[in-house]
């Protein structure tokens, strides 16, 4: 992505540092978010960045592109662990879901395989990779996070009218002060690519 928005659960400024530390962290100490806890985690979270909005819907279609980017990648992974995700919801909906429907989208969902000594959390055996397809092999230089999806489109369909758009993404730290909250992550939104269109065109 060229531009757009970005939401960090640290520093802003961290995103383009060139990956100088393979597990970048910043404690804001600001809360969680509830929706994540409620609906996604089951667990604390920490440290959210929110954006909300209303947007006038002239088509039945709504749909925007993300991409999810963490320092969790690869070493920082435990098979039932609390890894890092995000929310986006319209109207409450959630529809930040892999292209198949099958999760949500997050760390524990799209990650590469990871062998049990890349682990800096001690992984007892290797992990499988969780839709690789989805997974960008080698994030850019120029970017901090260790890993990252690709681009991914969501949708949502929706009546003609003022609908409610939210994203959020918050650090998983369960239990509390656990260490999983330490490490970073990023959801970026494509400039333009929030719109309404016709499927039936």
């Amino acid at each position: 992505m060229s531009s757009g928005v970005l939401l960090s659960t640290g520093k802003f400024s961290f995103w383009d540092d060139g990956n100088t530390d393979t597990r970048r962290s910043y404690q804001r100490g600001t809360p969680g978010d509830t929706v994540l806890e409620d609906r996604i985690t089951g667990s604390i979270t920490r440290d959210a960045a929110i954006l909300e909005f209303d947007v006038d819907c002239i088509n039945s279609q709504l749909e925007c592109e993300v991409q999810f980017g963490s320092e969790e990648y690869p070493e920082y992974f435990l098979p039932g662990g609390y890894h890092d995700t995000f929310a986006v919801t319209v109207d409450g909906v959630l529809i930040s879901l892999v292209p198949d429907g099958g999760a949500v989208i997050g760390a524990d969902s799209i990650h590469p395989a990871i062998p049990a000594f890349g682990s800096v959390v001690g992984l007892a055996e290797d992990m499988d990779a969780q839709r690789p397809h989805l997974f960008l092999n080698g994030a850019p230089p120029a970017v901090e996070y260790d890993g990252m999806t690709i681009r991914l489109r969501l949708h949502a369909f929706v009546t003609t009218g003022n609908h409610h758009v939210r994203f959020s993404i918050a650090d998983t730290d369960y239990p509390e002060d656990s260490g999983y909250g330490l490490v970073d992550s990023a959801l970026f939104i494509q400039a333009g690519s929030l719109r309404t269109i016709d499927p039936a065109q």
